[in-house]
């Protein structure tokens, strides 16, 4: 991977920037932190500008942008056998990461040691190996970063896919064996949380899980899926909606761009009721289905501006709707040299592969810079923080002021 050197930014200032954000596990937070709900994840970035790991160099860029919100991987070194556990503790960037002033992480995090493919069911060693994983790295997070008022999300990438062998297509439906076995995978995986939770003494520092769905257009139409099949006999906290299949009327050019906006949202508010009416009740506050990944490639809709102005119609039906978060596919573009980019699209980018942020890194900028300056001033007001419904309206508000 060749690194661009254009607009390189000086590793001693990023290091510093961080250090004066604060360290996560040397600060207490008597309250749990309020929750921005916009922003966006770093996975697969395959360029950068700085000396440092690129996990770390996007981290500071999500920061520096205003968000407490982070998304990434847990990547085991090929042939690792470490166990989750060893893993954080083993790779020092992740726990750099963990102790940036992020209040929010969700974590794809799988199992190494034995490799664990839940498509022909769980073995007892599997589900052993499952089970033990999750409880000692909710243990070691519950104590390494107690009273910090931190939140931890351990999920996965498009469950729909994983629930089949490539090529991956709608058209495949996951097999008997398949859906079992990630009924099983899931709910090891959340019982380990919780018997964790209720083990370590802990306070103001949490621990969820979430799976997520991307077939969500074929489970409506009644199709064997994840949302179907899956969901319905899970006990996961929250569900991750990887929407791409609700945003194909972007592509649709015999519609105007205000037709292809109310599609989408249209598209976008069913399918979320649609997964919402499949997830079992649980003693979770608030909706518990959010939108975990969208974008759209530069390759597909040609200019910045539109990208900007799709991402806008996302972001405003996740709000309307009530979601908990709402993530942008990514701070850095993971198809730029990718050996299926005619396929995936390439400019999947808040900061494209010269250094130049783009108009959607803008949008979310300011609207952050919008929700923070309104729950300080209502927290100066009323000492307390504003409900979600109240901050939702005024980052609605502003959407809809600065439409482009």
């Amino acid at each position: 991977m060749s690194k661009i050197t254009a607009v390189r930014v000086s590793v001693s200032m990023l290091v510093i920037s961080a250090m004066l954000s604060g360290c996560g596990s040397q600060r207490h937070n008597e309250q749990k932190p309020f929750n921005y709900v916009v922003g966006t994840q770093t996975i697969g970035a395959n360029y950068q500008f700085t000396d440092q790991p690129v996990l770390i160099e996007t981290a500071q860029r999500i920061l520096d942008m205003g968000s407490n919100i982070i998304k990434f991987s847990l990547e085991h070194p090929r042939g690792s056998e470490l166990s989750l556990t060893e893993l954080v503790k083993h790779d020092q960037n992740y726990s750099r990461v963990f102790d940036m002033p992020f209040d929010f992480y969700f974590l794809w995090a799988y199992v190494s040691s034995p490799k664990i493919n839940f498509k022909d069911g769980l073995s007892e060693e599997e589900k052993a190996a499952m089970y033990d994983n999750f409880y000692d790295l909710s243990a070691y997070l519950l104590r390494e970063y107690n009273k910090t008022g931190k939140s931890f999300y351990f999920g996965h990438w498009e469950g729909d896919w994983s629930l089949i062998d490539p090529p991956y297509s709608p058209k495949i439906d996951p097999s008997d064996t398949a859906v079992e076995g990630m009924i099983d995978w899931l709910n090891i995986k959340q019982k380990a949380v919780e018997d964790a939770q209720r083990d370590i003494p802990h306070e103001n520092v949490y621990i969820y899980t979430y799976t997520e769905v991307n077939m969500v257009q074929k489970a409506v139409k009644g199709g064997k899926t994840l949302t179907n099949n899956v969901l319905p006999h899970s006990n996961v906290d929250y569900v991750s909606f990887s929407c791409y299949d609700s945003l194909y009327p972007f592509h649709d050019a015999s519609l105007s761009m205000d037709e292809r906006k109310t599609k989408m949202k249209k598209l976008l508010l069913e399918a979320m009721d649609y997964i919402e009416s499949k997830l079992p009740a649980k003693d979770v506050p608030g909706r518990r289905v959010f939108i975990g990944e969208y974008g759209f490639a530069l390759e597909h809709v040609k200019q910045p501006q539109i990208q900007d102005q799709f991402a806008r119609t996302v972001i405003k039906a996740a709000l309307k709707w009530g979601c908990p978060f709402v993530l942008y596919w990514e701070m850095y573009c993971n198809t730029i040299d990718h050996p299926s980019s005619d396929y995936l699209g390439y400019g999947f980018w808040m900061i494209d592969n010269k250094g130049v942020k783009q108009p959607v890194y803008f949008t979310h900028e300011n609207l952050l810079k919008r929700g923070r300056e309104f729950v300080k001033s209502y927290r100066a007001e009323h000492a307390r923080n504003p409900s979600g419904s109240e901050y939702r309206k005024v980052l609605l508000d502003w959407l809809n002021k600065n439409e482009k």
